[in-house]
């Protein structure tokens, strides 16, 4: 499931005040969607995101025409890796502070875009499942 979260001390978290906490698991897959797709690095074609709320698991799937939120039959027993069970993907798990601030309103609308925005990155140059990854990694 998730990482245990390290204990801190009400003076090491002031930095922490007036931020929202997220856990996620972004899953990158070699879906072509779209014609420039071929364009895209190989097993990084597509991401979405995949949490636990405490009781299910959760799908975010962010795509051109719709966006997909689906309740998973998995539950607390089940890990990222059942979840996952015969997909042939790469995860990432992503724990960020996301701080309350504007995004830009112009960008690729693509599910790069919606990944940064459920993470609260303002980063206008990651444009590629690839490149989320990278910054991320970092």
């Amino acid at each position: 499931m998730f990482h245990k979260p390290k204990t801190h001390s009400l003076l090491e978290s002031q930095h922490l005040v007036g931020l929202s906490h997220k856990r996620v698991y972004l899953v990158y897959e070699d879906k072509e969607c779209h014609w420039w797709s071929k364009l895209l690095k190989s097993g990084y074609k597509h991401v979405y995101a995949i949490t636990f709320n405490g009781l299910f698991w959760i799908k975010v799937d962010f795509l051109l025409g719709f966006t997909d939120i689906d309740v998973l039959c998995y539950d607390n027993r089940d890990t990222i890796k059942d979840v996952l069970k015969g997909h042939k993907v790469k995860t990432q798990y992503v724990e960020v502070w996301r701080k309350p601030r504007y995004r830009s309103l112009f960008g690729l609308y693509s599910c790069v875009e919606a990944m940064k925005a459920l993470l609260g990155i303002k980063a206008p140059w990651i444009i590629t499942p690839y490149q989320l990854h990278k910054y991320l990694r970092k």
